[in-house]
């Protein structure tokens, strides 16, 4: 994700590392210290049921990335159709809310009630 940010605002790792922090034209600021940690602490599912819901338009995490997270921690993986990757318009919402509530009943169904 930090990679395609620094590709959308044409930042190369020399120019960050010798900044230390840019900030983009969208307000984001990019920093070669938060880069390097997240290159040495790599994200990994927190447990075996995790779901993860996909717009197929996210403009910041590719599929193929997405894909190859999911399939090494054996994650579940859905889709918001024409979705971006702030799910933040009413069909989008509609659809994670949609998506929230199916993941929930089927975790019911697993657990059982104390």
């Amino acid at each position: 994700m930090i990679s395609n940010m620094m590709l959308q605002a044409q930042v190369t790792e020399e120019q960050l590392k010798e900044s230390q922090e840019i900030k983009t034209e969208t307000g984001v600021v990019l920093s070669w210290k938060y880069l390097c940690w997240v290159r040495e602490h790599p994200v990994k599912s927190i447990c075996k049921e995790t779901n993860i819901l996909h717009g197929t338009q996210d403009e910041m995490i590719p599929y193929k990335i997405v894909k190859k997270f999911s399939e090494e921690n054996n994650c579940r993986l859905n889709f918001v159709e024409n979705g971006q990757h702030w799910l933040h318009t009413d069909r989008e919402v509609a659809a994670m809310r949609k998506w929230e509530q199916t993941v929930l009943e089927e975790s019911r169904s697993i657990i059982p009630n104390k």
